[in-house]
This record gives structure tokens, sequence and C-alpha cells, in this order.
């Protein structure tokens, strides 16, 4: 099954200018088999190609139309299979090798998928075929020599299919065996990233603002390069948010149940870190302009009270003894 995971953005209006990173919400998208609702899997492809052995591909098969027994409408339709099978043979071949990306890996696999569907598809050609062959030699009018011709194709076509059917599997077991490794490393990753994470914002929560510019100017960096870190794990966020598992037909339920719960855990902790990170970037550059106009009032004021100083000392040398001059320069110093 494909695990969806439906996003959800924490955002908190921020005046700073730099990219903002997407907050996920786990929430999983299971396709559950149930009376009403198929399953959506894709092993519903390979129970098709199970055990499709000579007789299993023989029995339960439409027969070929009245008439269409004769050697030369078996010789037909086994042309038209033996082409379709020589190109599904040469597809199989053609597929690169299992990437060690896990979005390759995820191409190839959905690939693969639908390659298997066609292998489904064509299923049953195979068996009309062979049921056709089965109705030849049954009705006793071939030759010996075309008896045993007959007899050959069968088998080489059965031997053919068969090998397809189990090399395609099994390159679908080992597709989704890396698959799954990946993204346990994903997800161990994510994990661990998230525990580091969250032991740095409560350290720089508890810090306290300033006490100065220059603090603030350092905390407002270092927040900065926290704001990147979740950048570059958002990629890794991405990528889960579809991921591709197997469910076992006898613990599927359960199996999809606690992988919902673990990933609906990952999303609340990566959720949460989102929202301080947002809440805590407002608060800093709030600060940081209040920090900035106080500076620039107390440098105002300096340079006023310089001057007021450097008038006071002109006052006082000059000796003024008139106290009209002594108003004057009184209204000055206002």
């Amino acid at each position: 099954i494909t695990v969806s995971v439906s996003q959800g953005r924490v955002r908190t209006p921020s005046p700073s200018p730099k990219p903002h990173y997407k907050s996920y919400a786990y929430s999983q998208a299971a396709y559950v088999k149930s009376p009403e609702q198929k399953r959506r899997r894709f092993t519903e492809q390979t129970q098709l190609l199970r055990g499709g052995s000579q007789d299993d591909l023989e029995r339960g098969l439409s027969p070929l139309a009245p008439g269409a027994t004769q050697l030369e409408d078996y010789q037909s339709i086994l042309e038209e299979v033996l082409t379709w099978l020589l190109s599904a043979e040469d597809g199989l071949q053609a597929q690169p090798p299992i990437s060690s990306h896990v979005e390759e890996v995820k191409e190839q696999f959905h690939t693969h998928e639908g390659y298997m569907v066609e292998l489904t598809s064509h299923q049953g050609s195979v068996g009309r075929v062979l049921r056709a062959g089965s109705a030849l030699l049954g009705e006793g009018h071939l030759t010996e020599e075309e008896e045993k011709e007959v007899r050959e194709q069968m088998n080489l076509l059965n031997s053919r299919w068969e090998h397809l059917r189990v090399a395609s599997m099994e390159k679908q077991s080992r597709l989704h065996e890396v698959l799954m490794d990946l993204q346990h490393q994903q997800l161990k990753q994510l994990t661990d990233w998230l525990e580091l994470t969250e032991g740095r914002i409560k350290r720089m929560g508890a810090q306290p603002m300033g006490p100065d510019l220059e603090d603030v100017k350092h905390q407002v960096e270092d927040h900065k390069l926290l704001q990147e870190d979740l950048e570059l794990e958002q990629v890794r966020v991405n990528s889960l948010t579809h991921m591709v598992v197997v469910v076992d037909e006898n613990s599927g339920d359960s199996a999809t149940a606690a992988l919902e719960e673990k990933l609906q855990h990952l999303g609340d902790r990566w959720a949460a870190i989102c929202k301080w990170t947002e809440e805590h970037w407002v608060l800093l550059q709030e600060i940081l302009l209040q920090w900035q106009h106080f500076t620039e009032e107390q440098c105002s004021f300096d340079s006023w009270l310089t001057q007021k100083e450097k008038l006071v000392l002109s006052i006082q040398s000059s000796g003024i003894k008139e106290q009209s001059d002594m108003v004057a320069n009184l209204r000055r110093l206002a």
C-alpha cells in the first residue's frame, strides 16, 4: 500500500524575508481491505501470478470459440503470446539496477508495479494458448510429429512464463526490501534529528533575551542557523509523506495502526518544533527592533547632551555679567 501523509502548515506571521518551511501533520491514509472496499496493494498482482503451474493456467479459462482448436488457429495465438512474452522478458531485462536513493527506488518500485499489472493482464492469454494446445491433443487429429511439436511448444511456453513470473516477483521483493530499509533509515534519522533539535530549542528557550543589542543579534544569528537546519530536514520530511509498505494478510490492520501511530507521533513533534521556531523568530525580531530603536534614541540623546555641555562651557568661559545676556544664553540651553 502507499501510505499517504496529509500536509498541514504551521505558520506565524514573521518579518523575516527567509523562506518558510512546511510543517506536516501526519495522518495515514491506508487502503484497508473490507467486503465493501478492496485494499490497494502491490500484492494484488502477485496473488494472481502465484502458483501459475501449467495445470492452473489451463483450468478455469474460457475455451476458444468453436472451430478455433484447429492447428492454424492455435499457432496464430501462440505466435501472438510469444511475441508479447519476448517483449516482456526484454522489458524486465532492461530495468535499471536498484538505486540506493529512496526517491529513485520509489519510482522503480511503482514502475515495476505497473509491469506486474501488465503480466497479470496477459496471464489469461498464456492460459488460453495452453488450453487450446490441450484441446488439440485431446481431439487426437494431429499427426505424431504435430503432436510432439505442440507438446514442446506448450512446455516451452509454460517454462518461459514461469521463469518470467518468478523473476518479476523476485525483483519486486528486492525492490521492496531495499525501499523499506531506506525508509526505515529515514525514520531513524528523523527521530534522531527531532531528539537533538528538541534539546537545542529547549536550551535556546531557556536563555534570557539580551541583555544588550549585541547579545540579541547573536541570538538572531543562532536562530537563523536553526531555520536553515529545518529547511534541510524538510527534504526528508517531504520524502516520508508517501511511504510504500507491504502489510501481511494476517496482521495487516495491526501493522497499519502501528505505523500510523508512529508517523503521527513524529508529525506532532515536527509540527511543535516548526511552531516554536516561527514564534521564537517573531519574538526575536520584535526585541531586536526595540533594541535598535532604543539605541537610536540613545545616540540622539548623547548627541544633544554633548551639544548642551559644550554650550554651558562656552557660557561659563565668556564671563557674562549683564542679566540680559545671561537670559539669552539660558534660552539657548532650553
